[in-house]
């Protein structure tokens, strides 16, 4: 029989059991419920998180930082980061982002960054890069002193393919390469010493050894210009008168083509002269024109002034009775026999053109000065002397003859004066240009009707222009005219002792030596003011002149008896080698036969010296004993020297040494440094 008791207490623990099953099921549940709160509050934060846009993986050193970033300050620039070391643990970073705020969030910019913080590569939203420069101003902008841009090199032969304003650096020819207009082209590049150059606005050979050739790589060596065509001609500046007349300061030799007068024209250093109106050279002659006022008209005739024949040119249409020739233009000038009008003759057919009326009725003689471009007529109906208007044709009076037949005229411009024949009194007349007055010169001609009259005159050149000099007694500069030996004072140097001068004929320059200072000096030759430029690093610079061939400035160091060569800049000298003479106190270059002369004063003589080595070599005895300054004049090949002890200019013979005094004694007793003045 069972046991009751037991049952009944096996019943309760079973229920004790479930009881505490359903309280852990109970707690279970409640768990689960939490769990899924804490995951539904970490899924909020999570996309509360990805809302803010803020993820940071350490391990692949990426960050996406929000705006503001939590809890930090407020930034107005979003970045998008990435950060990285350097083999030694420094911190890199290259970084996106918004340069300005988030009201303009189109403007983005890409740093490279060192440790600093600071941008090394930028680049912008316009595509802009820049090193260095963190905003840049062009598609490249590179900052930085001293640093340089490595350009794409190739080395193997060949160009690449190329496009239009592609740049590379061929490393077989050494040479940049450009390709434009659809090649490559090698880049000009300016060479030490030499070459040419463009700044704009002048184009420069840099020597005056260079030379250009035209149609010809090898121009000739004597030539600064050759130009080799046989279908195309020199064409130099054309221009009117009035333009070739506005020329500022016109050097001696320039050329134009004077479109007024058709002509060719040089300027002789006081005028602009037409060349075909030069002094004849031997063997040339200038034209004589004639006017053959006969029943067929007017023919305008040449004629040769050798054998005295006549070649007929060409016919106008009416006669003409006086001729005159402009010199300057090339312009002949005609009165026509009826109508009294002025005439421009073509020369080369005979073709007149009608300026104008004269308003005089019979002018029959005419004659051009070309010293102040005037065209004078005498009129027989008033016997008066006229200026004619060439421009015009009319006349003016300018006062009476005070003679009844004054047909012929005609005038000198190396006298300046004006000519006349008298066919009444069968004389000839000089004619006051200012009031008209006749007066009669000499003996009656004894030929009753010499109607016309010319005088044989060619140009009278401008007198050269003079040395300069400096007197080491006053302290002067001075200049000396070469014809007469005279010196006149400029001004006073500022220095004592300026022994040695020479002229830089390339730019005008007029150099001293400053022998108690050491240096070189820079004079103005207007005045005579001088500015040192620096010392020459030598005791006694005597001599001195300039090489424009080589724009190498020369001196003789009287110390050491050596020539040097100085820098115009610094005025620093630089041995060249020993003179093998002592006391060389005057220097002079030949540029027509790069030949450097001396004047040695330890036996009074004349040397040419070797400007490579220094050596000097003797020519012969000057034959004067105190020659310490030499200049040569390159446009009359005379060598110049200046003797202190007879205070006199001299000329020299290049080839045996030997110096002949100039006609005036110069005024000054101790004139040391000489220069030519070839402008």
């Amino acid at each position: 029989m069972a046991d009751s008791s037991t049952g009944a207490g096996s019943e309760e623990k079973n229920a004790d059991v479930v009881e505490r099953l359903l309280e852990r099921v109970a707690h279970l549940e409640r768990r689960q419920r939490r769990a899924r709160a804490w995951a539904t509050s970490a899924l909020v934060l999570l996309a509360a998180l990805v809302t803010l846009a803020a993820v940071r993986v350490k391990s692949a050193d990426f960050e996406i930082w929000p705006n503001p970033f939590p809890g930090g300050a407020g930034d107005d620039s979003a970045r998008l980061r990435m950060v990285g070391n350097d083999s030694a643990n420094t911190p890199k970073a290259m970084q996106l982002q918004n340069v300005t705020d988030n009201a303009t969030p189109d403007e983005y910019r890409l740093d490279i960054q060192d440790d600093g913080g600071t941008p090394r590569v930028t680049v912008d939203d316009d595509g802009n890069v820049g090193i260095g420069v963190t905003a840049p101003g062009a598609r490249l902008d590179i900052a930085g002193d001293g640093q340089t841009v490595l350009f794409p090199r190739k080395s193997t032969a060949g160009d690449p393919a190329g496009s239009n304003g592609m740049v590379y650096y061929n490393a077989n020819s050494n040479k940049f390469r450009v390709f434009e207009n659809g090649t490559w082209n090698d880049l000009v590049v300016q060479p030490t010493g030499g070459g040419w150059s463009d700044d704009g606005a002048i184009v420069r050979l840099l020597t005056a050894t260079d030379r250009v050739g035209i149609g010809t790589a090898a121009p000739d060596g004597s030539a600064a210009l050759e130009i080799v065509s046989t279908t195309r001609a020199f064409l130099p500046p054309r221009m009117t008168q009035g333009q070739r007349d506005s020329i500022v300061a016109p050097k001696r030799g320039m050329i134009v083509y004077d479109t007024t007068s058709d002509e060719l024209n040089v300027y002789d250093g006081a005028n602009w002269v037409a060349l075909t109106t030069v002094a004849p050279s031997a063997g040339q002659t200038p034209t004589i024109y004639g006017a053959n006022g006969g029943a067929g008209g007017l023919q305008i005739i040449t004629i040769d002034r050798t054998t005295g024949i006549a070649t007929l040119v060409g016919s106008g249409t009416s006669a003409v009775v006086g001729l005159a020739y402009n010199r300057n233009t090339g312009v002949l000038y005609g009165v026509a026999s009826t109508g009294d009008d002025f005439l421009i003759i073509e020369k080369s057919t005979g073709a007149t053109t009608n300026v104008g009326n004269l308003g005089f009725t019979i002018v029959e003689g005419l004659a051009f000065d070309p010293n102040t471009n005037t065209l004078y007529g005498s009129d027989i109906s008033t016997d008066q002397l006229i200026r004619i208007n060439t421009a015009t044709g009319a006349g003016t009076a300018v006062g009476p003859l005070g003679l009844a037949s004054v047909e012929g005229l005609a005038f000198d411009p190396n006298t300046n004066t004006l000519y006349g024949t008298d066919l009444g009194i069968d004389k000839i007349v000089t004619i006051n240009t200012a009031t008209g007055a006749a007066s009669q010169l000499g003996a009656t001609l004894g030929y009753g009707q010499v109607a016309g009259l010319a005088v044989a005159s060619t140009p009278v050149p401008a007198p050269p222009p003079p040395l300069y000099a400096s007197d080491t007694g006053l302290d002067e500069l001075i200049t000396i005219d070469r014809n007469t030996g005279v010196g006149t004072s400029v001004g006073a140097l500022g220095y004592a002792r300026v022994e040695g001068l020479a002229y830089n004929r390339n730019t005008g320059v007029l150099y001293g030596s400053d022998v108690p200072g050491n240096r070189i000096i820079i004079i103005n030759k207007s005045t005579g003011a001088s500015m040192p430029v620096g010392a020459t690093g030598f005791a006694s610079v005597d001599g001195l002149d300039y090489d424009p061939n080589t724009n190498t400035l020369y001196g003789t160091d009287t110390s050491t008896d050596q020539l040097i060569r100085i820098n115009t800049g610094t005025g620093v000298g630089t041995a060249i080698g020993p003179l093998g003479f002592t006391d060389v106190s005057g220097l002079a270059f030949d540029p027509n036969t790069n030949t450097l002369y001396g004047s040695n004063n330890s036996t009074d003589q004349l040397i040419r010296i070797n400007t490579a080595t220094g050596a000097g070599t003797a020519i012969g005895p000057l034959g004067f004993t105190g020659v310490e300054g030499l200049a040569f004049d390159p446009n009359t090949n005379i060598l110049y020297g200046v003797d202190i002890t007879t205070d006199r200019l001299l000329t020299i013979n290049t080839a045996t040494g030997a110096a002949s005094q100039v006609a005036g004694v110069l005024g000054f007793l101790i004139v040391y440094g000489l220069a030519p003045n070839p402008d």
